[in-house]
């Protein structure tokens, strides 16, 4: 059964500005740099990674990966100089995560299901 996942590029992460100059800044909250910078929506069904191309020049420093509710996909994040094609022994992801991402790099990504 095939399914949508979403993937974004961003430019980064920023921090929330304190409210007041009383307020603790130990930790600070990061938040995505709105807005992305470009989308794609890939369907996956089954082995064969769903075609993924970025116009280049990509300035996104950030992948963000939204995986629907009750499906899973296993991944690879190639920068440049690496080609591996996701499989059964590639990492599983499940739900929306954020990776490091570059000028050069590609995604590939299949059902985690088809390997079982």
């Amino acid at each position: 059964m095939s399914f949508n996942v979403r993937v974004f590029g961003y430019r980064g992460v920023r921090n929330i500005p304190r409210v007041s100059q009383q307020q603790f800044s130990g930790d600070s909250v990061d938040v995505l740099d709105e807005p992305y910078l470009w989308r794609q929506l890939l369907v996956v069904n089954g082995t064969v990674p769903p075609a993924f191309t970025i116009q280049l020049p990509d300035k996104s420093t950030l992948l963000r990966i939204e995986v629907p509710d009750n499906s899973a996909v296993r991944f690879e994040i190639n920068p440049p100089g690496r080609n591996v094609a996701a499989d059964g022994s590639s990492p599983r992801l499940v739900g929306d995560n954020n990776f490091g991402w570059g000028e050069g790099f590609a995604l590939s990504l299949v059902d985690a299901a088809s390997f079982a």
